[in-house]
């Protein structure tokens, strides 16, 4: 199911939401980042006619700028990069790591990349994916991470009692998802 159109006219944007702390599929606590709101534009198709176009964007909170998440991603490893986040930071005890891993969403090390990349998280009744290479807006994860367009009970990861990423490392993980989420 789509929920939002993928963008590749000028002035389409998904925003960026303010950097905020978080990791994980299911569970935790926190609030959200910037306000959503919905962009409508056009584009020419090949017969010259226009069609409308949508997508759904963020504003940040504290600039209220609208910034593609790709925009200047830079090259990132999974490995040397995304790993050690998720280890430090999400496959944490009575969190996602192990057999027992809450949502089902094992980040320990040598699992964490094929527990996320084209899988269906078990939010939002399954018909949402973990993480869509070159996709950060369509990514649960990034959702998660970013505090937006979260399904039923879901909340921001990682918990407020945890400890929390930083802008560093929410921007590896972003850029390692529009640089395709390489398995490096």
């Amino acid at each position: 199911m789509q929920r939002r159109s993928t963008f590749f006219s000028v002035g389409l944007f998904v925003s960026f939401a303010a950097l905020a702390a978080a990791c994980g599929d299911d569970g935790g606590s926190g609030g959200g980042g910037g306000s959503t709101t919905t962009t409508t534009g056009s584009e020419s198709t090949t017969d010259g006619t226009s069609v409308a176009s949508t997508t759904e964007t963020s504003t940040s909170a504290s600039t209220g700028m609208i910034v593609d998440p790709c925009e200047g991603a830079g090259i990132v490893s999974f490995a040397a990069d995304v790993a050690p986040v998720l280890e430090q930071k999400c496959a944490t005890a009575n969190c996602h790591v192990g057999s027992m891993a809450d949502g089902g969403l094992d980040l320990g090390a040598m699992v964490a990349h094929a527990n996320t990349v084209g899988h269906a998280t078990k939010s939002c009744g399954g018909d949402r994916t973990r993480v869509i290479a070159g996709d950060p807006a369509e990514s649960y994860l990034w959702d998660k991470i970013m505090g937006t367009d979260l399904c039923g009970t879901s909340k921001k990861m990682p918990p407020a009692t945890k400890p929390q990423l930083d802008a560093a490392e929410i921007q590896a993980i972003t850029d390692w998802i529009c640089g395709g989420a390489l398995d490096d």
